[in-house]
């Protein structure tokens, strides 16, 4: 069942606990005490459909952003109200939802009701929904894939996508589901389960016999009995052994430590029976113990407090004054023009193996592996954003890991870093802007020339080397 309520005129918003659709005509306030926001005419770009921006919607835009909330807009939606006195649509009317009311949440622009310039506005909550579950990352076996049947998937699905659409945001999602339907269709998935890489056939039987002796001697503790749950467990920890011993020869002779100590380091551990699973953290906080979505939430406040920069309130308005009055002529073609083929297919070859995704589950095997058609596309939808100057939703989302460090409490918050996990196709963007930049920013030599850091051929050494010289 969905809950559904409608809304009219600004931002005003009530859900109801019996699934009854109600709707208020202009300026009505018979709504459910649940929470109303009225908000004035505001224009900000892309967001939910207007291709300029200004300053009070960068001002809602920053509002949202603080309160941790998603606007539920979709810029393809059709135009919420009618102006008869200058004669244009526009979409004044704007639904937020806090993240998990979003995922159940669909807005729906319906058809005028009683004459109103407002069109009613309804949303609906679909309380079957079952988020899916983040116990665990997609595992791709992508030595066994087939990667040219993978290649030419891509090519006839990628040709489907809609690029006329205006919402960037759903044809990069559009985009992500091609590529996750032809890698189920060509890569195979999952992994064993607490596998380990000396055991065999033997062994597993060889434990099952100690299983039964065990019980033989709890029922009947007789010291025959005994004597045979002995022999089992000595039987099975010498083969074991062997096992071990055979597996990790095997394993290492052929190893590479130059190239390969990430694969020796993982092979060890899983010789040494050491769980790649991560035990449920428990954080204390005035006294009490939480875990789950509890402790997540006492994570996300804690890494926000932290990372939470003092920017002035003028300093956004100094930037924007700066850049209207930027003169048009001085603009750099390098840093405007679209991206061609060649930048993708350069950023495509820097990319490293056997990174883990973000929550689009896009990995970087899978963008190596696009075709023509699909890099293409691809690359449009780059386009698209480089000249819109817009970051799609999916591209900001992370998947964050609390990492303890050391010597640290594991019940305090504080103790841990926090990982994040960003798309990779995200990532693979920014190469291709930072590609640019770096060059627009070498050539015209705006970089002074103390700075080593970050640069291509240059590092700390040089300074090192330099002070070092200039002491003696």
């Amino acid at each position: 069942m969905a809950h559904q309520c409608y809304l009219q005129s600004s931002l005003t918003a009530s859900f109801s606990n019996q699934g009854d659709e109600v709707w208020s005509e202009a300026g009505a306030q018979n709504f459910t005490d649940v929470g109303m926001v009225q908000l004035p005419y505001l224009v900000i770009k892309e967001a939910w459909g207007y291709k300029e921006a200004d300053r009070r919607g960068e001002e809602v835009e920053d509002w949202q952003v603080d309160n941790g909330l998603i606007l539920l807009n979709d810029p393809d939606d059709p135009p919420s109200f009618f102006s008869r006195r200058w004669l244009s649509c526009t979409s004044p009317d704007l639904a937020f939802a806090t993240n998990d009311i979003s995922r159940i949440a669909t807005r729906t622009v319906l058809n005028q009701l009683g004459g109103s310039d407002h069109r009613p506005i309804k949303i609906s909550l679909d309380l079957n929904f079952k988020p899916q579950t983040t116990n665990a990352l997609p595992r791709w076996n992508y030595k066994k894939a087939n990667w040219e049947k993978y290649t030419a998937l891509m090519d006839e699905y990628s040709l489907k996508i809609n690029n006329k659409r205006q919402n960037l945001n759903k044809k990069i999602k559009a985009f992500n589901e091609v590529i996750l339907k032809a890698a189920q269709k060509s890569i195979p998935r999952g992994a064993r389960k607490n596998y380990k890489p000396y055991w065999t056939e033997e062994l597993q039987q060889q434990e099952d016999a100690i299983n039964e002796a065990r019980e033989r001697v709890e029922e009947d503790p007789t010291v025959e009995n005994n004597i045979t749950l002995k022999a089992a467990s000595a039987l099975h920890k010498r083969t074991l052994i062997q096992g071990a011993r055979k597996a990790w020869h095997e394993k290492t002779e052929n190893l590479n430590l130059d190239k390969d100590g990430k694969k020796l380091w993982n092979l060890t551990k899983a010789l040494n029976d050491e769980s790649y699973q991560s035990s449920t953290i428990t954080l204390e906080q005035d006294g009490k113990l939480y875990t789950g979505k509890q402790a997540a939430d006492i994570f996300a406040n804690q890494f926000a407090e932290t990372s939470d920069l003092d920017i002035p309130a003028g300093k956004g308005r100094e930037i924007r004054d700066a850049q209207n009055s930027f003169p048009e002529q001085h603009e750099e073609k390098l840093m405007s023009s679209p991206f061609v083929l060649r930048e993708l297919e350069d950023a495509l070859a820097t990319l490293k193996l056997r990174k883990a995704p973000g929550p689009d589950k896009i990995t970087n095997e899978m963008l190596l592996h696009l075709g023509p058609g699909s890099k293409k596309k691809l690359l449009q939808l780059f386009n698209d954003g480089w000249r819109s100057g817009t970051v799609p939703q999916v591209w900001k989302e992370a998947t964050m890991i609390p990492v303890l460090k050391n010597g640290k409490d594991k019940s305090k918050a504080e103790s841990y870093r926090p990982i994040s996990l960003t798309s990779c196709t995200g990532k693979l963007m920014e190469r291709l802007i930072n590609t640019r930049l770096m060059f627009h920013l070498e050539e015209k030599k705006h970089i002074i020339t103390e700075q080593a850091a970050f640069r291509q051929d240059r590092s700390t050494e040089d300074q090192i080397t330099l002070i070092s010289q200039a002491i003696e």
